[in-house]
């Protein structure tokens, strides 16, 4: 098994509720802001679980943790359509699920599924790259770029790929951007985040620098030496706080500004936006942005929580809608258009997806792909 950062629960909860967030009746900037990076953020979660293994071995592995689930979630989001929906799901739609398997991408209700297949075929694709390519990394990440190429360009020429393979094409980047991160956090550790700043100080460490006594320059020279051998005394774990604090700052402030002005991004349809650069100087920004941040917080339990059952979550959560929408019809009587109904819909989603969990967990965990 491979050393499990230990930050990445919450980076998986965080992202996990802004999928949630997402798919409520939002203000159109912040869905497009959301959507410019929380699905790039989920391939490059699952690319620092990538581990090569025998072909064989690997695929039943993929299959059984995405797959699988994949149909049983699909089934179980039928079974809340009929029991909660009824009068706009009139008969059992079967004939969608031969739909999707013919190669459509219409998910009836329950939309987020696409994600399960789509990484399915991310992964299985990065195997082979990573197979016939083991050492050159370099040839690694020109294989990558050419195929997330390929999905701008499919994008481009309004082709219709079926099974989400242009979507595959298009995200196979970030997926291999957390592969090569893990490879670099498990040899660097710690210092990962904070290499920037050990270099700075670095430059600065010698006791013996000659400062000359006299003139204006000299005396400026004095003071920034001073700053300088002042700097080198403060441990490396304020120091990693100040650099991750400084690069969460800057990696929001460009972030935001690329997100509001860029395009909007819909990776399931894989819909990007005209300027291929920056659309991945947002996607990643917005990753990095998560990153350091969760790296800063390193752990909250709850949302640690839903982030280790963040497939459940997110194969569950828009079925569970419909509860919810049944429940304020019959017992709190809010108006949909308010947004307390929004606050009580995202509680109650989180509320059922945890109560859930616990159960699949418990009684049929190889149906959750565990």
């Amino acid at each position: 098994m491979r050393e499990r950062v230990t930050y990445i629960d919450l980076i998986k909860g965080v992202g996990i509720i802004l999928v949630v967030i997402g798919h409520l009746p939002i203000n159109t900037e912040l869905r497009r802001i959301i959507f410019s990076f929380h699905m790039p953020l989920f391939f490059f979660v699952s690319g620092l679980f990538h581990k090569q293994n025998n072909p064989k071995d690997f695929i039943l592995n993929k299959a059984k943790r995405l797959l699988i689930p994949y149909v049983f979630f699909f089934f179980l989001a039928e079974f809340f359509t009929l029991a909660f929906d009824y009068p706009r799901h009139i008969g059992f739609q079967t004939q969608s699920f031969f739909d999707i398997l013919n190669g459509q991408e219409y998910f009836t209700y329950n939309v987020p599924l696409w994600f399960l297949l789509c990484l399915f075929e991310v992964s299985i694709l990065y195997f082979f790259i990573r197979k016939y390519f083991v050492e050159n990394k370099t040839l690694q990440t020109i294989v990558v770029l050419l195929f997330s190429i390929l999905g701008y360009g499919i994008n481009k020429m309004s082709l219709n790929i079926p099974y989400f393979l242009d979507s595959a094409f298009s995200s196979l980047i970030f997926y291999h951007a957390g592969s090569w991160f893990y490879t670099e956090f498990k040899a660097k550790g710690d210092s990962l985040l904070k290499w920037p700043l050990d270099i700075i100080t670095s430059n600065f460490s010698s006791e013996n620098d000659v400062i000359p006594e006299k003139g204006l320059f000299n005396g400026w020279k004095r003071i920034i030496d001073n700053v300088k051998r002042r700097s080198l005394r403060v441990s490396d774990k304020h120091k990693a706080i100040l650099f991750n604090g400084i690069s969460l700052f800057v990696l929001s402030a460009v972030f935001l500004y690329q997100a509001y002005y860029s395009g909007s991004l819909d990776v399931r349809a894989n819909s990007i936006p005209d300027s291929y650069l920056s659309y991945l100087t947002t996607s990643f920004t917005g990753i990095l942005m998560i990153v350091f941040l969760c790296k800063m917080i390193n752990s909250i339990s709850l949302i640690d929580y839903w982030g280790k059952n963040s497939l459940v979550i997110m194969s569950t959560h828009i079925p569970l809608f419909l509860i919810v929408n049944y429940l304020n019809d019959q017992v709190f009587h809010v108006s949909g258009n308010s947004w307390m109904y929004e606050v009580i819909r995202f509680s109650l989603t989180f509320s059922f997806c945890t109560a859930l969990i616990e159960i699949l967990n418990r009684y049929c965990p190889k149906l959750i792909g565990k």
